[in-house]
């Protein structure tokens, strides 16, 4: 289970109910559940804020790596 379907889980949410309070058409956000498309920045943006995340606890997968 990929970060953001347990945030919804842990919160309650459905994919419906967390589409709507992002503003992200439900199309899109359940095929971002299911990573199937990647979520534009002001998606991710959006998505933490509701669900009170870090946006790189979130989507870590796009937090920028620092240079060693």
């Amino acid at each position: 289970m990929n970060t953001l379907k347990k945030a919804l889980l842990e919160r309650g949410l459905s994919q419906s109910k967390a589409s709507r309070l992002a503003d992200i058409p439900q199309s899109n956000f359940n095929q971002i559940c299911n990573g199937k498309q990647q979520p534009c920045p002001a998606w991710r943006c959006r998505l933490s804020k509701i669900l009170e995340i870090p946006e790189d606890e979130l989507f870590p997968e796009y937090t920028k790596k620092e240079v060693e």
